[in-house]
């Protein structure tokens, strides 16, 4: 059996780097991507050195379609297999939703949803072919964000992006799962900047409404109206009264009604 390869974009730092360095201390050789061509073949060749692995480095700009092509391409030159492609390249903005510009929200979509969706059709066919071989199996896993699960203020570019990478994840699995491909949308909690933290802050909070009174402190003073529950014919159902059918309004008997129906009978208490 040939060794385990992986495709990780955004690999350069952060989450990409620590996900590359976990797999090629696991013995799987990499294809790495980043913007950055310096770190990059730092990091891979750093892996390489290590771990006794293959690590490719193949810079590659994720809102330039023709990068994200050759990437797909230089993949598949290199190897014949595709055990797992790890979509972690992204970019992040917020900002106010009756500010936000649109060209802003395209290089969010182009970044984050489009290539994305490119790189795994380009690679759909390599990751049918390792499913279908001695694995069985092959894996697109996307890094997410729980901004795109639940809303947040200022993210509502960022977080349609990432709920748009969610909705991809699900749909492969739809379609590919029953031959093996399979794809994982992993939310993580975006962290907003201190300078957004510092502003919401800063914000005037509500006042808040005054509780309702409990009925421990209307105990000791007036009690409240009550307020009469007009009669309903409309809503009118046959009820047992007095061993007779009787239609009365429901839920709860208004006034009009209340004096024809029968109380529920207790049994007496005994004492011994």
């Amino acid at each position: 059996m040939s060794r385990r390869t992986a495709l990780v974009t955004g690999a350069s730092r952060g989450i990409g780097a620590l996900i590359a360095q976990r797999l090629a201390a696991d013995g799987w050789d990499l294809t790495l991507s980043a913007r950055s061509a310096g770190p990059l073949e730092a990091l891979g060749g750093r892996l390489s050195a290590e771990h006794g692995i293959t690590a490719r480095a193949v810079p590659a700009d994720m809102a330039a379609e023709d990068d994200v092509v050759a990437l797909a391409d230089a993949h598949g030159r290199a190897s014949d297999r595709l055990d797992a492609l790890v979509l972690n390249a992204g970019m992040g903005s917020i900002g106010p939703l009756a500010e936000f510009p649109a060209r802003r929200l395209d290089k969010l979509y182009t970044v984050n949803v489009r290539s994305a969706y490119v790189l795994t059709q380009r690679l759909l066919p390599v990751l049918r072919k390792t499913a279908g071989g001695d694995v069985g199996t092959a894996k697109v896993i996307a890094v997410s964000s729980l901004t795109g699960v639940a809303g947040e203020p200022l993210n509502s570019a960022y977080g349609a992006s990432k709920a748009a990478l969610t909705s991809l994840c699900e749909t492969l699995n739809t379609e590919e799962s029953h031959g093996g491909v399979t794809a994982t949308a992993v939310c993580v909690r975006a962290q907003l900047p201190a300078s957004a933290i510092a502003e919401r802050r800063a914000r005037p909070r509500p006042t808040p409404s005054a509780p309702r009174p409990t009925a421990a402190r209307r105990a000791g003073g007036p009690q409240r109206a009550r307020s009469v529950r007009p009669h309903r014919p409309d809503l009118l159902r046959p009820t047992r009264v007095a061993g007779r059918s009787r239609a009365r309004c429901r839920p709860d008997p208004c006034s009009a009604c209340r004096p024809h129906v029968r109380p529920r009978r207790t049994s007496p208490s005994t004492t011994r």
